[in-house]
C-alpha cells in the first residue's frame, strides 16, 4: 500500500494523480472495447474478415495505448513538452512523406505503410500541435521578447499546407480552430477573431469548387444527408431509453462504418440512451474543470428526482443547481481568465417544458444577460 509519505516516483504519481481522470479513461476504454464487440462483427463478414476482426485488432492497439498512458502520466510537464515537439516533428515529417509514399483512398493521400502498420499521421498531429502551440503561446505570454504567436502561426501554416495538399479538410479545420481559439485565449485582439471568422466562408467556398468531395458530401448534406446519418438518427428512436439489448440490434446489419464513425448509433439502439448520456457525462468528466447539473425539459417527470440520480456516484466537480438560468448565472460568475463554458441540452430552443406548461427560456439570453454584467462588460 502507498503511504503518504512515499516519495518514489509511483507513490508521488498515485498521490498526485487526477484519479477520477484516470478512472473516466479507463472506463472509456473499457466501454470503447464492449461497442466494438457489439458493432463491427457485422462489418466483418461483410468485407470476408473473420467475425472478431476488428475486436482483436482493438485489444491489440489499446494495451500500447494503456501504457502510454500509465507512462506519460508519470512524466514531468516539461519533458511531455519536449516529447511533443520532437513528436510533432516526426510527425509533419510522415504527414510530408504521404504526399509521395501514401496510398489514394476516396481521392485523398493521408494514410502511409510503415512495416505492417498503416498510420494516418495527421491524427497524430492533432494532441501534440494543441500541447506545442499551447506551449509557444504561453512563452509569448511570460516574456515579451519571445514571438511565441509567429511560431505557433508559422507551425498551424505548415500543417494546414500539407493537410490541404493531401486533401483533409477536416482535419484542416480541426488544426486552424485549435490554433485560433488559443491565439484568442493567449490574448489575439477581437477584431483579428472577427477577420478569421469572415474568411472561414471563403476557405469553405474554395474547397467546394476545387475539391470533389468536399463539393460531394456538401452537396449530400442539402440533399437530405446520406443513408448512414439517416439510419443513425434512426437508431435513437429505436434503441429509446434502455435499449433492445447487446447483440439485439439491428441498425449494424447495415451501416457500412458501424464500428467506426457510426458506432455510437449501435450504442445507441442497443444500449439506450441512458447508456449514451452517460458516456457522455463520462467525457464531461474527463475534459471538464466543473460540471453543473441543472434542469433541461422534465416535462411531467419529478426533475429533483433526475437531478439526485446524477448526482448518486458524482465526483466534486459536480454542482447541483435546480434553477436553470441560476445555473448559467453562477457558471459564467464563477469563469476565471482563459476559461471556456459549454451550455448543453437545449441548444437552439427558446422554451422550457415544465410539467404540462411550455415556459419561455432561451438559454442564449440568459447567457447574454449575465456576460453583460462582467467587469469586461460582456466583452469576455
Amino acid at each position: 500500500m502507498l503511504g503518504r509519505t512515499d516519495r518514489s516516483l509511483l507513490g508521488i504519481w498515485w498521490w498526485t494523480v487526477d484519479r477520477w481522470l484516470l478512472m473516466a479513461a479507463i472506463l472509456l476504454m473499457v466501454v470503447g472495447t464492449l461497442m466494438v464487440m457489439a458493432a463491427s462483427p457485422p462489418v466483418a463478414s461483410r468485407i470476408s474478415l473473420p467475425e472478431f476482426h476488428f475486436v482483436w485488432r482493438q485489444l491489440i492497439y489499446l494495451i500500447p495505448a494503456a501504457g502510454a498512458i500509465l507512462v506519460l502520466s508519470l512524466m514531468s510537464p516539461r519533458m511531455i513538452r519536449i516529447l511533443s515537439l520532437l513528436g510533432l516533428t516526426a510527425v509533419i515529417g510522415l504527414m510530408s512523406a504521404t504526399l509521395v509514399l501514401g496510398a489514394e483512398v476516396k481521392g485523398a493521400t493521408r494514410w502511409i505503410t510503415i512495416g505492417p502498420i498503416n498510420l494516418q499521421p495527421s491524427e497524430f498531429a492533432k494532441p501534440l500541435f494543441a500541447i506545442v502551440c499551447a506551449w509557444l503561446l504561453s512563452l509569448w505570454r511570460e516574456g515579451e521578447d519571445f514571438p511565441g504567436w509567429a511560431w505557433a502561426t508559422g507551425l498551424a501554416a505548415v500543417i494546414v499546407a500539407i493537410l490541404i495538399l493531401q486533401p483533409d479538410i477536416g482535419m484542416t479545420t480541426v488544426i486552424a480552430l485549435t490554433w485560433g481559439f488559443q491565439m484568442f485565449l493567449a490574448g489575439m485582439p477581437l477584431l483579428l477573431v472577427v477577420i478569421a471568422a469572415a474568411l472561414a466562408p471563403l476557405f469553405l467556398i474554395i474547397a467546394y469548387y476545387n475539391l470533389g468531395h468536399v463539393k460531394a458530401r456538401i452537396d449530400k448534406f442539402f440533399d437530405g444527408g446520406s443513408m448512414q446519418s439517416d439510419l443513425s438518427i434512426r437508431s435513437f428512436a429505436d434503441g429509446g431509453i434502455l435499449g433492445v439489448g447487446p447483440g439485439d440490434g439491428k441498425i449494424k446489419q447495415h451501416l457500412p462504418d458501424a464500428h467506426a464513425d457510426f458506432i455510437f448509433s449501435v450504442a445507441a439502439e442497443e444500449y439506450g440512451l441512458l447508456v449514451c448520456l452517460m458516456m457522455m457525462g463520462d467525457a464531461a468528466i474527463e475534459l471538464a474543470d466543473r460540471i453543473y447539473v441543472t434542469d433541461d425539459n422534465p416535462r411531467t417527470e419529478d426533475p429533483a428526482a433526475i437531478r439526485q440520480q446524477i448526482m448518486a456516484n458524482a465526483s466534486e466537480k459536480f454542482v447541483e443547481i435546480g434553477n436553470r438560468k441560476a445555473a448559467i448565472q453562477t457558471a459564467i460568475d464563477t469563469l476565471k481568465a482563459g476559461d471556456s463554458l459549454l451550455i448543453a441540452g437545449k441548444g437552439h430552443e427558446t422554451t422550457q417544458m415544465v410539467g404540462t406548461e411550455t415556459l419561455p427560456f432561451d438559454d442564449a439570453a440568459v447567457a447574454r444577460s449575465a456576460l453583460s454584467f462582467l467587469p469586461t462588460g460582456g466583452d469576455a
